[in-house]
């Protein structure tokens, strides 16, 4: 007498081996990940380069000045 439980093993979902369906599943998941990801690149991609790392002195000296010394703070009339 055959037991009524299905090997997971021989199971059957969507009429694909469970062991295959079970890796379709995160492939789908990251294919489409990467399908999003390089939509979004793209125009990050075809943009200006961003020179933050140029001037490093002169912007650390700014920033003591403004930060620091409050350069740019109201000054009272009085």
């Amino acid at each position: 007498m055959e037991t009524a439980l299905i090997s997971p093993a021989k199971a059957l979902i969507l009429g694909l081996p469970a062991v295959i369906f079970s890796m379709v599943i995160p492939l789908a998941g990251i294919a489409i990940f990467i399908y999003f990801m390089i939509r979004r690149m793209a125009p990050i991609l075809k943009s200006a380069p961003d020179h933050r790392f140029n001037r490093i002195f002169d912007r650390v000296i700014k920033v003591i000045k403004i930060w620091l010394l409050q350069y740019r703070q109201p000054r009272y009339m009085l």
